[in-house]
């Protein structure tokens, strides 16, 4: 029984199947220590299975919630003259977007993707 419990939990590719393998692992070891089981009371028993369940289903979620949070990249640039000084009144800009702000030494744009 043993080797198909590992067969099956090397197959897991998803939360959803690693919740159900979970599940499945608890009920499993619950029936074969029945007397045992009853003893510590379902509660044990229930407060796996809700662990093993709610584990993934959060972590589903949170991937869902950041995967369409925007990304922000910051670019940072200097303007030098042939002297390699750098230029404070230089105009600079950026065909990707975002307004230039100006930083010490240089110039910074908050690019969303």
């Amino acid at each position: 029984m043993i080797e198909i419990f590992l067969k099956a939990a090397s197959e897991i590719s998803t939360l959803w199947s690693l919740a159900a393998f979970g599940i499945a692992a608890v009920l499993y070891l619950a029936s074969r220590r029945r007397k045992q089981a009853a003893r510590l009371g379902g509660l044990a028993a229930t407060l796996a299975i809700l662990l093993l369940a709610l584990i993934p289903v959060l972590g589903f979620f949170y991937v869902e919630f950041h995967k369409n949070q925007p990304s922000v990249y910051q670019l940072r640039t200097v303007v030098l003259d042939l002297q390699e000084i750098p230029i404070e009144d230089a105009k600079v800009w950026s065909s990707l977007g975002g307004e230039p702000k100006k930083v010490a030494g240089g110039w910074q744009f908050d690019i969303t993707s």
